[in-house]
C-alpha cells in the first residue's frame, strides 16, 4: 500500500466544494455519537462513478504484514490519523500537506501485527494510544502535553491493584468522551495469569483516573454523574463493564462499548 488515507480526503474535498465556508467534522472513531452514519449526501449513487482522487499521503512506513485500520478523523480542516507503524500524522485536509508526525515508539521497532484504530480529538488535544500508553498531543504541534500524566502519557497498567510491571494492556480502539473524561477499554491477554480489563475514565486534562465503570448500567449513570458534579460515589471501584449491544447514552452520563471492539 503505498499511500495512505486518499479516500477519506477526496470525500472532504467533495463535502467543502458544496458547501463553501463549512466544515463536518468527524471528531471520534464512528463519528459523532459513535453511530457510524454521516447525513451528508453529495456523493450518491448517481455521481460516485465520476469521483477523482485529489490527492495522496504516503506515510512511507507501510510493510506487507500490517494490520492497520485506522479511522481517520477530521476536525477544522485537519485530517488525523495513525500510520502503519503507529506513528500519528496531522494532514491538511483540503492538500494532503503533512502538517506534523508523532513517533511514540521513540524510533523503536514496532510489532508487524499491532491492528490500530487511529485516534480521538478533543478540544486542543489529539488523544492516542501506543503499547500501553495513552498519550495526549497538541493538536497544533503533535508535542507531548507535559501536564497530562508524566510527561504527556500515562501507562494503562497502573491503577489496576497489580503490579504494574507483570501486566500486559493495551488498546488498539480509540477512546470516547465524556464532558472532561476519556473512557478507554483495553486488550488483555486470554491466557491465564490475566490482566484486568477494566474500562476505565480518565481526566482529559490531568490523566487522573477518577471511575472505573461497573457492570450495573444505572449504578454506571449515578458514578459518572457524581463525578463530573464533583462528588465522591458510593459505587466500589475496581468492578467491570460491558455491554454486548455496544450503545451508549451521553444524557444520562454512561456509555456502554461492543466487547468485541475493545
Amino acid at each position: 500500500m503505498r499511500s495512505l488515507l486518499p479516500g477519506a480526503a477526496l470525500l472532504w474535498l467533495v463535502a467543502l466544494s458544496q458547501s463553501p465556508g463549512q466544515t463536518v467534522p468527524w471528531p471520534v472513531n464512528g463519528g459523532p455519537d459513535n453511530i457510524r452514519y454521516s447525513p451528508l449526501d453529495q456523493i450518491n449513487r448517481t455521481n460516485v462513478a465520476r469521483l477523482e482522487v485529489a490527492w495522496t499521503y504516503d506515510s512511507r512506513d507501510a510493510f506487507r504484514a500490517s494490520e492497520m485500520q485506522s479511522n481517520p478523523i477530521i476536525v477544522d480542516g485537519v485530517l488525523y490519523a495513525t500510520t502503519p507503524t503507529l506513528k500519528v500524522v496531522a494532514i491538511d485536509a483540503g492538500s494532503g500537506r503533512e502538517i506534523w508526525k508523532f513517533d511514540p515508539s521513540g524510533g523503536a521497532t514496532t510489532s508487524p501485527r499491532f491492528r490500530h484504530r487511529g485516534v480521538t480529538v478533543h478540544r486542543d488535544r489529539v488523544f492516542v494510544s501506543y503499547r500501553s500508553f495513552l498519550y495526549a498531543l497538541a493538536r497544533k504541534t503533535g508535542e507531548p502535553i507535559s501536564s497530562f500524566g508524566t510527561k504527556g502519557r500515562i501507562d494503562l497498567r497502573e491503577g489496576l491493584d497489580q503490579p504494574a510491571e507483570r501486566l500486559s494492556v493495551s488498546a488498539s480502539t480509540p477512546g470516547s468522551i465524556f464532558e472532561d473524561m476519556i473512557i478507554m477499554g483495553s486488550s488483555v491477554p486470554e491466557t491465564l495469569p490475566g490482566s484486568p480489563g477494566h474500562i476505565r475514565a480518565f481526566d482529559v486534562n490531568t490523566g487522573i483516573n477518577p471511575v472505573d465503570l461497573p457492570h450495573d448500567p444505572e449504578a454506571g449513570r449515578i458514578r459518572l454523574r457524581d463525578v463530573a458534579e464533583g462528588r465522591p460515589s458510593p459505587v466500589g471501584r475496581r468492578q467491570r463493564v460491558g455491554r454486548r449491544d455496544g450503545r451508549h447514552d451521553t444524557r444520562d452520563g454512561v456509555r456502554g462499548h461492543g466487547i468485541g471492539l475493545l
